[in-house]
């Protein structure tokens, strides 16, 4: 058992066990109640009609008690679930949380779907519910098998034997079972990838009239990941064949046993008749047992994913921006390729600067280095003379916006998407931060604050959400502005307006990237970089 596994289960352990008694109780009265049939049988043969009322009269009392203990077991049980489910997403969602930028796109955000999702029920079904199955199973061996040394001793060392026999097929198929459980999660990963990257091209595929296209890579993924859930349950039925036919034999022998011992008058012939149920319910509590064995070795298998804490991000906060960002002999390369080298810039605070060049130069990726989204750099990158990888990312985050020309907006309302959902915000800023973004203008923006964006802000024009990313800049007092061709959605008018504001903001240290210079407010930059394709 790894430690999150068996940090999950400890968590609540108070609780857990409360279920565990449960499901002890459940299943002793199960087997008591099949006891109590042998005895209503033997009064039945025997001619005994006093006896015979009194046993219907207990096991109606038992009956009543054993579905009220079944009712508040398979609660108790489904609620423990409930709580190592929470416990399993609390650790992934804090391993995500702690990734860093560049960590966190290494892997696509469809495989982090998958883990959400997938993964998590797979989980819930292969572990977290086979824990309280092994309880259930083993309490059901316990108390099948005390009831056959209380009908004979020969009947429990049999039982005894085949469970020596049945145990011994978990050793021999546990590395399959977790190899097939690794095996379907990753294909679940990429399917859900793959699932999200053609569905995200929806409108690409509708405008090229390619949706055949669209309609076969959906098909395709849904075929393969179909194939692999099919192979995943094809072997997991051989490997439960052979233990169902362990099973049926360990039945046969407490039945013929039994027969024997009935033939020599060992025991009575009413309880050979509910000797084949209290056999049987044994045999299956124990193949039960084995298999659950099984399963829970392949959830171990997926849960070991995320059995690995990411180490929280560390670094000294950068309580104010002073004096300058400072960019010394920077070169980076991707994949062997390189993009620049010897880059010497310098953004000091409280001044505009602009980076010009042709695409590929390398200028998104410069401000990516300032944002520390990108970390595998080489050379010297300061804020205040202190070099950037000693702070820690969020305070610089604190202080500094970067908005792209590919906005994000959440589904809720433009007024949460501007605040970052703070609901008793400053009206008087946000008033203010509506007019400097230019959606002060637009009536049908301020009549609409309240309404949801949609998913990805589909119910609003590309320039509207750029503007909403300005504004949301601008509300949170970021003192440092970023922006990769922030405004090229934006016609000619709103862009120029939103741009001079920023650059006569004195309060403000401006960084923008942009293919073309407004000539008109070239003035007003204190510095303009140019790139060339190989700079």
């Amino acid at each position: 058992m790894g430690k999150l596994e068996r940090r999950i289960l400890t968590k609540h352990w108070g609780f857990n066990t409360l279920t565990i008694i449960a499901i002890f109780v459940y299943m002793g009265l199960h087997t008591w109640i099949q006891l109590e049939l042998i005895s209503l049988f033997d009064a039945v043969l025997k001619g005994e009609v006093a006896t015979f009322l009194q046993k219907i009269a207990w096991l109606l009392g038992f009956m009543i008690l054993f579905c009220i203990a079944q009712f508040v077991s398979q609660t108790m049980i489904a609620k423990a679930i409930e709580k190592m489910n929470r416990a399993l997403r609390l650790q992934m969602n804090r391993n995500l949380a702690n990734l860093s930028h560049q960590a966190f796109y290494e892997e696509e955000v469809g495989t982090y779907v998958s883990w959400q999702t997938n993964d998590v029920a797979q989980i819930e079904e292969a572990s977290f519910e086979r824990v309280f199955d092994l309880f259930s199973y083993g309490a059901t061996c316990l108390f099948t098998c005390l009831a056959l040394y209380s009908i004979h001793y020969g009947l429990l060392l049999t039982a005894i034997f085949s469970v020596i026999v049945l145990s011994f097929s978990p050793m021999l198929l546990k590395n399959r079972m977790q190899q097939n459980a690794i095996h379907l999660s990753k294909s679940q990963e990429i399917f859900t990838a793959q699932i999200k990257d053609t569905l995200c091209g929806f409108g690409v595929m509708k405008n090229y009239n390619l949706m055949s296209l669209f309609f076969e890579k959906l098909q395709q993924a849904g075929n393969h990941v179909e194939r692999e859930k099919f192979k995943f349950a094809y072997r997991n039925q051989k490997y439960l064949f052979i233990i169902m036919l362990l099973n049926f034999l360990a039945q046969m022998a407490c039945v013929l046993v039994g027969a024997t011992l009935a033939i020599f008058q060992l025991i009575s012939a009413a309880t050979v008749v509910s000797l084949g149920t209290i056999s049987g319910q044994f045999c299956n509590a124990a193949s039960g047992f084995v298999t659950t064995l099984m399963s829970l070795g392949a959830g171990r298998a997926v849960i070991a994913k995320f059995d690995v804490e990411e180490e929280p991000l560390t670094g000294c906060p950068l309580e104010q921006f002073e004096d300058a960002i400072k960019l010394e002999n920077l070169a980076y390369d991707y994949d062997g390729t390189e993009i620049f080298s010897d880059v010497n810039l310098s953004f000091e605070k409280g001044k505009k600067y602009a980076i010009v060049g042709p695409s590929g130069c390398g200028k998104s990726t410069i401000l990516k280095i300032i944002m520390r989204d990108l970390e595998d750099f080489s050379g010297n990158v300061t804020i205040d003379g202190k070099d950037i990888k000693a702070y820690h990312p969020n305070s610089i985050y604190d202080h500094v916006a970067y908005i792209s020309q590919e906005t994000y907006l959440f589904d809720a309302t433009i007024k949460d998407n501007i605040t970052l959902f703070k609901g008793d915000c400053d009206e008087a800023r946000l008033a203010n931060v509506l007019e400097d973004s230019a959606l002060g203008h637009e009536e049908i923006i301020l009549e609409r604050m309240n309404e949801t964006v949609g998913e990805g802000g589909k119910n609003l024009s590309g320039g509207q959400r750029q503007r909403i990313a300005i504004a949301r800049a601008l509300f949170n007092q970021k003192s440092v502005i970023i922006m990769d061709e922030g405004t090229s959605a934006l016609d000619v008018e709103n862009a120029k307006l939103i741009e001079e504001k920023l650059l006569t903001n004195k309060n403000l240290t401006v960084i923008l990237v942009t293919h073309h210079m407004n000539d008109d407010l070239k003035d007003l930059f204190d510095e303009v970089y140019e790139m060339g394709a190989t700079a």
